[in-house]
């Protein structure tokens, strides 16, 4: 095989910020694209899952329970969003992508704080963290 005939039978292919050229025997695209969007629904599931667990983690599961239920589905959802964007985005819109992801960790967490500082109070007067010996 001659120089000519590697380069027109190689693909550019981008994640993040690299470049990698991938070779297919006969130049074509379609094995490329057809698992892309498999790819894609597996990272963005994956990232869902990452982000509740470390929100549950951070958080603690009381303070879950108390928050305003459309906060979870629609911060975890949207940082999902966000690190799919990130791994097939490239230059500024990486940055952005980075970015809006950070700032979306961010409102968790001030959400977060926000249902530990409204957390309800025990009326009964007693420590619930004391063990009577009988």
């Amino acid at each position: 095989l001659s120089d000519a005939d590697i380069s027109s039978a190689a693909i550019p292919f981008r994640i993040s910020s690299c470049r990698l050229r991938i070779l297919f025997p006969n130049g074509s695209m379609q094995m490329l694209t057809s698992f892309r969007r498999p790819l894609l629904v597996a990272l963005f599931l994956l990232a869902l899952l990452s982000f509740n667990s470390l929100w549950l983690l951070a958080g603690g599961q009381t303070h879950l329970d108390l928050m305003f239920w459309p906060w979870k589905p629609g911060l975890s959802l949207a940082a999902a969003g966000f690190v799919v964007m990130l791994a097939t985005a490239a230059g500024k819109r990486a940055w952005l992508a980075a970015a809006l992801l950070v700032a979306t960790m961010v409102v968790a967490g001030l959400v977060t704080y926000e249902a530990h500082l409204n957390e309800p109070v025990d009326e009964d007067g007693e420590n619930s963290e004391q063990l009577t010996r009988g």
